[in-house]
């Protein structure tokens, strides 16, 4: 009897770890990274994201005066951004952590934010090269 309460939970053992090292091993195949988006305008957000080297697809909409969290593929990204009635289409580098914040549709941002936070205001779109979120 102990014999056979041995190889259950010897079993029982055998099937957990292999369930375990199943988890891990999917979740190193996928590199995430978060995306956060706060749109402060009065008017929804919509983003269309398009992976260069993985071909990971996203489109995500942010409702006005919302704030919204993302995890995505570590990536760099072509986008279709549409915002304040306006459309504008560039690149994005998602290869860390990034917040973008969608200031009002009436005025620019006072100040461009520290790094990982990016102020995105679509009629003065940046061009700098130090923006990971590039308008053609």
């Amino acid at each position: 009897m102990k014999t056979r309460k041995f190889f259950v939970s010897l079993l029982f053992v055998l099937i957990a770890l292999i369930l375990v090292v199943t988890a891990v091993a999917a979740q190193e195949e996928l590199d995430l990274v978060r995306l956060t988006v706060d749109n402060r305008t009065d008017q929804a957000v919509a983003l269309s994201l398009t992976g260069t080297d993985t071909g990971a697809r996203y489109y995500l909409v942010i409702g006005a005066g919302d704030m919204r969290v993302f995890t995505v593929e570590r990536d760099d990204y072509t986008h279709i951004t549409l915002a304040c009635g306006r459309t504008a289409e560039g690149t994005v580098d998602i290869n860390r952590q990034l917040f973008l914040n969608f200031t009002s549709c009436y005025s620019p941002p006072a100040n461009q934010g520290e790094p990982g936070l990016e102020k995105i205001f679509i009629p003065e779109s940046p061009t700098k090269t130090q923006w990971q979120y590039q308008f053609d």
